[in-house]
């Protein structure tokens, strides 16, 4: 299944694709899928400082947890830019767009060393879970994040938090207290509610 993160058309059984293959996986059947590094929610932040572009269509980072195996299948910043103009990633009349914003070289290379280090991880967690764990079985901690009514501040700590505790195979919890300055009535509906959370 090709394009994890987006989006499914109107009357589909789920909202998202990875939500599809969830429900695959489920079945009993195996899914070999892509996903480009700017849609794995913990790095949205990263992702949006070199491209200036915050991408909303993401996957959680738990499907890349439960994946038997990820690998990096990349491209040159040219050879991307390339099959860019040759309408090969969109269309033609969104190319000039895609070169001025997001497809600059600069950017590419940024984003490849992201991606090479998402598959580090990935592979560095699976030797300490198949190989290290035979040896010397692992500790499990837990992983606290403390929260404030900072709705940027908490978006970022929740994603990285979230991140370590994926690395580390820990628990993890969310803890925010409410002091009497951020009663229900003080803090604004729109950091209540949150919707995109």
């Amino acid at each position: 299944m090709d394009e994890l993160a987006h989006t499914n058309i109107p009357g589909s059984k789920n909202e998202k694709r990875w939500q599809d293959v969830l429900d695959i996986l489920d079945a009993g059947v195996d899914v070999i899928s892509a996903v480009n590094i700017q849609h794995i929610e913990s790095i949205n932040e990263d992702v949006k400082e070199i491209t200036g572009v915050e991408v909303k269509e993401r996957v959680p980072d738990k499907i890349l947890q439960i994946a038997d195996e990820v690998v990096n299948i990349d491209l040159t910043a040219q050879e991307l830019i390339t099959r860019l103009k040759e309408g090969k990633i969109y269309d033609h009349n969104k190319v000039q767009q895609a070169l001025t914003n997001f497809f600059q070289p600069e950017k590419i290379l940024q984003l490849r060393e992201l991606a090479l280090k998402e598959v580090a991880g990935q592979v560095e967690r699976k030797v300490d879970y198949e190989v290290t764990a035979k040896i010397k079985p692992w500790k499990h901690e837990h992983i606290l994040a403390c929260i404030s009514s900072n709705h940027e501040m908490a978006q970022s700590i929740i994603r990285k938090t979230a991140r370590l505790a994926s690395y580390y195979n820990s628990k993890w919890f969310v803890l925010y207290v409410q002091t009497r300055r951020e009663t229900l009535e003080k803090i604004p509906l729109a950091a209540q509610t949150a919707p995109d959370q």
